[in-house]
């Protein structure tokens, strides 16, 4: 109902804040936001993206990622409509390498956004654990090695879940899927480069 983008990101996170019982107010300069983009097709475990150079092999280069000039967008939006300084702002995945072509463009505009992934290098952060734990609500976890908030997302005061329109198996997931690489352990129960783990 707002007529402009920077009275219609005010109205989001007035919401936000209102419903998470952090009072009636936007915005303020300092909070963190951390914004968790679908990088499984570039995933760390895989040989989808050459490590030394951060480009994509060419015989994936068609299967579906965020779409960078989506995420410029929602840059821009934060930095320019919202008032959120780059600097203020985390992007990326845990699970995954963040691209050259992606990087390339979203770090020239905005080279003070940190930009994190599984391994680091060429600018890019390394991604590690928090000291914040994340406790599955399932019996099956119970004894096994403990998880842990990656450090993105657990300095965040507002977490963005950019989902990649993608078809599955299952149908269209949105951000449930995508919100499953917001942890450093792998699919196949494997943390980063140790043995697996006892998942």
């Amino acid at each position: 109902g707002e007529p402009t983008v920077a009275g219609s990101w005010a109205a989001v996170f007035r919401y936000f804040n209102e419903t998470h019982n952090r009072g009636s107010r936007g915005y303020e300069p300092g909070e963190k936001i951390a914004i968790k983009i679908n990088l499984t097709t570039c995933n760390a475990r895989g040989s989808q993206v050459n490590v030394s150079t951060y480009r994509k092999n060419a015989d994936i280069m068609n299967r579906i990622d965020n779409s960078p000039q989506m995420l410029l967008a929602l840059l821009r939006h934060l930095v320019y409509e919202a008032g959120v300084t780059p600097e203020a702002i985390s992007m990326g995945d845990p699970t995954g390498l963040f691209p050259k072509f992606m990087y390339d463009l979203l770090h020239a505009e905005f080279p003070d956004v940190t930009y994190f992934d599984n391994h680091g290098g060429k600018g890019r952060t390394r991604v590690e654990s928090s000291e914040e734990p994340f406790d599955w609500s399932t019996r099956f976890a119970r004894n096994k090695l403990r998880d842990y908030v990656p450090v993105p997302f657990a300095e965040a005061d507002y977490f963005i879940k950019f989902a990649v329109l993608k078809g599955h198996s299952c149908g269209v997931t949105f951000c449930a899927k995508n919100n499953y690489g917001s942890l450093l352990r792998c699919p196949d129960g494997y943390l980063r480069d140790e043995g697996n783990l006892n998942y």
